[in-house]
């Protein structure tokens, strides 16, 4: 995993634990990348980006998501920035691992958010989840898809 020192190699390094510690392969190259703006390619609102052909992260500057105000309905801090490292990690992991292709966005989303949300501190998951309406799953057969996603 090549990326800058910091927030971005400990936030690869939650998600390659995580994953790899429940059975997912970890090994393959992945590339995170440090920038400004996104491309064209990422959601306005997005703090990141994973793509597969190129096996990159991308995430934007600690700067430029402070920048951005907000983030899961909080303040924009260095936790919830190093989360979206994670998240976005996370998503290139999954990748290296599905057997179906290719894989529907819930499914995609769904690695990457419980890979974020498992690995954040406490403290951070319960107020981000306290700003999301609804009183949760039963079951997981009801999380089809993502109410914490910042573009819902």
């Amino acid at each position: 995993m090549r990326g800058t020192r910091g927030r971005p190699v400990r936030g690869a390094a939650d998600a390659v634990t995580f994953l790899g510690g429940h059975g997912l392969k970890t090994s393959e190259p992945i590339h995170v990348r440090v920038i400004d703006e996104l491309r064209r390619a990422a959601r306005p609102q997005a703090q990141g980006c994973y793509l597969h052909r190129e096996r990159s992260v991308y995430v934007r500057t600690f700067r430029a998501f402070r920048r951005s105000g907000n983030f899961l309905h909080l303040p924009a801090d260095r936790v919830l920035y190093r989360s979206v490292i994670t998240h976005e990690v996370g998503h290139a992991i999954a990748a290296c691992n599905f057997s179906v292709a290719p894989p529907t966005l819930q499914a995609q989303e769904y690695i990457a958010y419980v890979t974020m949300f498992a690995t954040m501190p406490e403290k951070h998951r319960q107020r981000v989840l306290q700003q999301i309406p609804g009183a949760g799953f039963r079951c997981h057969a009801n999380a089809g898809s993502s109410p914490a996603a910042p573009n819902n």
